[in-house]
């Protein structure tokens, strides 16, 4: 393909793109605080639970090295790994929700 008719298929293609209308974005909720106040509520709860899972699965890590029980050490590893891939996705979605949706406080 030649590179000419590439630009203009490009540049045609833009040109079609520009007629399509961008509406404002629109509250979805419709002004309710309710559905605010739930995600925003939801979204440091999940962090804080997350934080307790992390602190229990040290405690488990603990005592599973103190009384040689590998298994009960084994389940605090995976759930303070399972604990901070929350801690991530649930900062992420806090500061998703915080910059996007600007109902939510």
């Amino acid at each position: 393909m030649d590179f000419n008719i590439a630009l203009t298929a490009i540049d045609g293609s833009a040109a079609y793109l520009a007629l399509v209308p961008n509406p404002a974005p629109v509250d979805p909720t419709g002004g309710s605080e309710g559905v605010s106040f739930l995600i925003s509520s939801a979204k440091y709860i999940v962090l804080i639970i997350c934080g307790i899972v992390g602190v229990v699965a040290g405690a488990l890590i603990a005592i599973g090295g103190a009384s040689k029980r590998p298994d009960t050490a084994d389940l605090g590893k995976k759930a303070l790994l399972c604990s901070f891939v929350g801690i991530v996705v649930a900062g992420v979605w806090i500061v998703v929700t915080n910059t996007t949706w600007t109902f939510v406080a």
